[in-house]
């Protein structure tokens, strides 16, 4: 009894586990694919502002068009080279809010341009 007890709850547990396993990949690949349509839509609309050629917006969609954590991480540098480029954020170096809009909680302060997403958190342009 005691054999087949152990052995039915480590079926059981293995099931469990692959099934859990399974919800998360789908989860954090719709996060990774949400992000990355943010991304691209920023990075096309800074590309306009910066006047990028139109060859290095090619290579760059031919070269990261998958939607793995290494292309996240590469459309995110893209935004921080822009940014810096552009000077946005007054040249952030790292993804945090307070730390890429300073002087963000004055009071009076005009409207924001635009808004900006850099992970999970939504940034505004001064």
């Amino acid at each position: 009894a005691r054999l087949a007890y152990g052995l039915l709850r480590d079926v059981v547990v293995g099931c469990q586990a692959r099934t859990r396993g399974r919800i998360y990949r789908r989860v954090v690949s719709a996060r990774r694919r949400e992000c990355l349509v943010l991304y691209r839509e920023q990075i096309v609309n800074l590309w306009q502002r910066a006047g990028a050629p139109l060859a290095y917006r090619s290579k760059f969609y031919l070269l990261f068009e998958g939607q793995g954590f290494l292309h996240v991480a590469v459309h995110e540098d893209e935004l921080l080279r822009l940014w810096k480029a552009l000077r946005v954020f007054g040249a952030p170096t790292r993804c945090e809010y307070e730390e890429a809009v300073p002087g963000s909680t004055r009071v009076g302060a005009a409207p924001p341009r635009a808004t900006y997403r850099c992970g999970f958190a939504e940034v505004a342009e001064e």
